[in-house]
C-alpha cells in the first residue's frame, strides 16, 4: 500500500477528514453520514480515507479524542504559569 503524501502544505488528510467529520455531523445524525461524504468534503478518495482507518467508528473515536485532548490539555498560558515561583 502506497504512503500518504507528505509534501502538501496545510492540514493533514487525517486532520481534515476529522474536521469533515465534524461539519457533517452539525448537519445531519451519525446514521446518516457516509464514508463517501467525507472523504469527498475533506478532498480525499476512499481508499486514503481506509488507509487511515478502518470505517467511520475509527474516524469518529480518532475525532473525538482529538477533541478530547484539545480541551484537556494544559495550555501555553498554563504550563508558563506552572513554571512561576510562587511568591511568598
Amino acid at each position: 500500500m502506497a504512503r500518504p503524501r507528505k509534501d502538501q502544505e496545510g492540514p493533514t488528510a487525517v486532520e481534515r477528514m476529522e474536521e469533515a467529520f465534524w461539519e457533517i455531523l452539525a448537519e445531519k445524525p451519525y446514521a446518516q453520514i457516509t464514508v463517501g461524504e467525507i472523504a469527498k468534503r475533506a478532498q480525499v478518495n476512499k481508499n486514503a480515507f481506509y488507509y487511515h482507518f478502518d470505517g467511520l467508528g475509527a474516524l469518529a473515536a480518532q475525532a473525538l479524542d482529538s477533541i478530547c485532548l484539545l480541551y484537556t490539555s494544559p495550555s501555553p498560558r498554563d504550563r508558563q504559569k506552572s513554571r512561576m515561583p510562587s511568591s511568598a
